[in-house]
């Protein structure tokens, strides 16, 4: 009678190794898969900051920067900026993901003097 051999034995270490590895590395990935499912998203969280001001040959642009701390997408969103002499411009943005920045320039017609006012007047659901 022939005999039997072990197969497990004829695997070097480093086969198991890099087998242990891949394993692991496909159950971290369901479990953050498991627990992002589990857990709701953040509305939007928009936060919006004046980048710089530079003349232009039309006028003064002012850089803004918009940023979606929260975890879903807003649409349509409006941000408005007022200088101290008054002078106001609109801009929209169609789509912020979540965890993501857009940017966008203001044209004012004089400088727009300290403090630029910005702010979010309002965004919706894509």
């Amino acid at each position: 009678m022939a005999k039997s051999r072990n197969r497990t034995a004829d695997i070097p270490p480093l086969e198991w190794a890099i087998a242990a590895f891949g394993a692991l590395l496909v159950l971290a990935t369901l479990v953050y898969f498991g627990i992002d499912a589990i857990n709701d998203d953040r509305p939007p969280d928009m936060v919006v900051q004046l980048v710089r001001t530079r003349p232009a040959s039309q006028g003064w642009i002012a850089e803004i920067r918009v940023m979606n701390r929260g975890d879903a997408t807003a649409a349509r969103v409006q941000v408005s900026g007022r200088s101290a002499d008054g002078e106001e411009r609109m801009v929209e943005f169609a789509l912020v993901p979540g965890h993501s920045r857009r940017s966008a320039s203001m044209l004012f017609t004089n400088r727009p003097t300290p403090p630029l006012e910005l702010k979010v007047l309002s965004f919706g659901e894509p």
